[in-house]
């Protein structure tokens, strides 16, 4: 089974992954990126959203 690393950068912090993950293939681990991905940025969002509705 492949073994798959997903390391995350952007202008805040750094994820390193280390150990990362036995995933069946490329296409199980594209659904693994953009799952990740939309859970990022949902949070994003969501912080955004906070910050912008406190006076």
């Amino acid at each position: 089974m492949p073994h798959y690393f997903f390391d995350i950068f952007n202008a805040q912090s750094d994820s390193v992954n280390v150990g990362g993950q036995d995933l069946e293939n490329d296409d199980a681990a594209r659904s693994l990126a953009l799952r990740t991905l939309a859970e990022l940025a949902h949070q994003h969002i969501r912080r955004e959203m906070l910050c912008r509705s406190v006076p």
